[in-house]
């Protein structure tokens, strides 16, 4: 639909959202559209057509997008996560036809005025239940230097010059870990690095996070050696890589840059299985296990947010979770009164 696409080249070049942002709303908006096409409208059997916008108001009614809404809990069985993400989407396809002046009021706006919220009947985790998962600093220390032959060019000496992507990917993965958990960069920003990212002389990283912002963070010397011998590895193993300013910093085994799904794989691979990192395994938590850490340690909260690239401090407010338990430990240890009544 031309339609979908004008809206997608507001919410990237106009908004400024990722592009992982970009196809979380094109899939979103194209699946109410083709479930309204499958049976639901008057319209079935016309497929994802080029709809008139003077068709839109009588489409996007409060009783099709609940229905709608009804359907992905009930027949598609998602998650109240992924539930919240559509709906969202949705809202925010009504929010720039109303703009347009296609439709006279956002229906969402009209479920919230009426009582009840855009994620009726969706159960959401409590606050108790949004703290963060994150790895202790040992776990992750005693992982680095289990896999060390990864990074200090053992593992590359093995390479023969025949292709055995077994090595590359071994030694990509742990690469992942080690980045991830020295930089506590969101996947996105790991996926888009350029090489002209990594400022060898100056040992500083530039980071272009969400809404296009950068933000520039210190690399410290042993992570600079492991990014250098990195690179060894992809110009010995992986000659299709390119190496402009432009070309991805990080890359397959074929020479492309690295996918959601590669990274996310590296994590579980490497980290699952492991007693030390009980839980969720995932790019994010390496990020939540770096943010915790340097609060521990002393960082202010301030200064931890412009590190995450956070555009707001609530944001970085839920990373404070370990820093509160360890006061707590503290106060009932140094105040011999705090544990009496």
């Amino acid at each position: 639909m031309q339609l979908i696409d004008a809206f997608i080249d507001y919410v990237g070049p106009v908004r400024r959202r990722s592009e992982r942002t970009q196809e979380i709303y094109r899939s979103a908006v194209s699946s109410f559209f083709a479930w309204y096409f499958s049976g639901y409208g008057s319209a079935a059997g016309n497929g994802l057509m080029e709809i008139p916008e003077a068709d839109m108001p009588g489409i996007l009614t409060l009783k099709t997008l609940r229905d709608w809404r009804h359907y992905l809990l009930t027949e598609k069985r998602y998650s109240a996560r992924t539930v919240n993400q559509h709906l969202s989407a949705m809202s925010g396809f009504c929010h720039w036809l109303f703009h347009r002046e296609v439709l006279q009021e956002n229906p969402f706006d009209l479920m919230e005025r009426g009582g009840h919220s855009a994620i009726e009947g969706v159960k959401l985790r409590d606050e108790k239940e949004k703290r963060v998962t994150f790895f202790s600093d040992e776990a992750l220390e005693r992982y680095l230097e289990e896999t060390r032959s990864a990074a200090d060019g053992t593992l590359l000496e093995l390479y023969a010059g025949e292709e055995r992507k077994e090595i590359y990917d071994r030694i990509c993965r742990r690469m992942i870990i080690s980045f991830l958990y020295g930089t506590a960069l969101r996947r996105s920003e790991l996926i888009s690095l350029p090489l002209k990212a990594v400022d060898w002389k100056r040992k500083v990283l530039t980071v272009t996070g969400k809404g296009g912002k950068t933000r520039q963070l210190a690399l410290t010397g042993p992570l600079l050696g492991e990014l250098r011998r990195y690179r060894e590895a992809v110009a010995a193993m992986v000659p299709s890589a390119g190496n402009g300013a432009e070309d991805p910093f990080f890359v397959t085994f074929s020479g492309r840059k690295l996918y959601p799904v590669y990274v996310d794989r590296a994590v579980k691979t490497e980290l699952g299985g492991r007693e030390d990192c009980p839980g969720h395994k995932s790019p994010h938590v390496l990020r939540h296990s770096l943010a915790t850490e340097l609060l521990k340690e002393g960082a202010d909260i301030y200064s931890v947010g412009r590190y995450l690239g956070h555009s707001s401090i609530a944001a970085t407010q839920i990373y404070t979770h370990g820093d509160i338990r360890q006061l707590k430990a503290v106060y009932e240890k140094s105040f011999p009164r705090a544990g009496k009544k």
